[in-house]
């Protein structure tokens, strides 16, 4: 018969094994919500354009460790063809809250189907569209030299995302 010593040496490292793959499969997942409206909810008119046209607060929660940098888009799947790009921003550190009318200094804004780069409101041409922010927690920081459109900033981010969240609003003309 083996000493107990050895058996209660390996019933430790087992449950060592144990606890370490547990531990790291219940890791909360990234969350992304706003003050403004909840998931499925409608997008209050003063972030469209029928009102102020302005960027809604948002809040990133439970960033994995090891994020770099935060990138937010928000798009319009409902358009024919093509999804709608409302807004890219990129670079933002990790713990930035997003708020309400937000000027960046440090992070920057991509090229969206406005042809600008800066936040544009929903604005659906007829019906009730749905609007999808997603919020990517990136490995690395990020950096252009102009601003990307959604297919650069998509590039630059394949295979540096350590996570991903979604809110998805919805907005109708009144």
């Amino acid at each position: 018969m083996k000493h107990p010593v050895v058996y209660v040496v390996c019933a430790v490292a087992a449950l060592s094994v144990v606890l370490i793959v547990w531990s790291q499969t219940f890791v909360a997942p990234m969350r992304l919500t706003s003050t403004a409206f909840g998931e499925g909810e409608r997008i209050p008119e003063k972030y469209t354009c029928d009102g102020e046209n302005v960027n809604p607060p948002l809040a990133v929660r439970d960033v994995p460790k090891g994020t770099k940098s935060l990138t937010i888009t928000m798009i319009d799947p409902d358009v024919p063809k093509t999804p709608w790009v409302h807004w890219l921003v990129y670079g933002l550190d990790p713990g930035t809250e997003i708020v309400e009318n937000m000027k960046f200094d440090i992070a920057s804004e991509g090229m969206t189907s406005f042809k600008k780069s800066a936040y544009g409101g929903p604005c659906p041409p007829s019906g009730k569209h749905h609007y999808i922010f997603t919020a990517y927690a990136v490995s690395t920081p990020m950096v252009f030299h102009k601003a990307p459109d959604i297919n650069g900033l998509k590039r630059a981010m394949k295979g540096n995302v350590l996570g991903r969240a979604e809110l998805t609003g919805i907005y109708y003309h009144p």
